[in-house]
């Protein structure tokens, strides 16, 4: 998988073709390709779903090959793994698997980690 994400990222899709960022924002893909795409997320959405582990990287992965840079593709990453973060978080708190020390520990470091990479990504850009 990250083997896959790594190509992804040194491929480059946005440098290849000019426009592809503008396209991506104003979705004037032409329909196979949306199709393609909705695909791709309905896999990552059932892989994700039953074991989770570096699901980011295949959205951020599709979103590159979409057209979105590395910024926009991060700023979607994060929002739809917001949604399936607190649906999961919100089963496992019903079925009192949650340890909220751990939680919140993980979440002082996740935010942390957020302001930095959010300020470097931000600077630096899609570069």
């Amino acid at each position: 998988m990250i083997i896959f994400v790594i190509a992804s990222i040194f491929y480059d899709p946005v440098k290849r073709r000019k426009g592809a960022l503008e396209d991506a924002l104003n979705f004037s893909y032409p329909f196979s390709k949306i199709l393609v795409i909705l695909f791709l997320f309905l896999l990552i959405g059932i892989y994700g779903g039953f074991i989770q582990a570096g699901t980011g990287f295949l959205i951020l992965s599709v979103l590159l090959f979409s057209g979105l840079d590395l910024v926009y593709g991060n700023a979607v990453k994060v929002f739809v793994v917001l949604f399936f973060t607190i649906s999961a978080l919100l089963i496992f708190i019903l079925n009192e698997k949650v340890n909220f020390l751990y939680g919140f520990t993980l979440a002082v470091g996740q935010i942390l980690g957020a302001q930095i990479g959010v300020k470097i990504s931000v600077n630096k850009g899609h570069n």
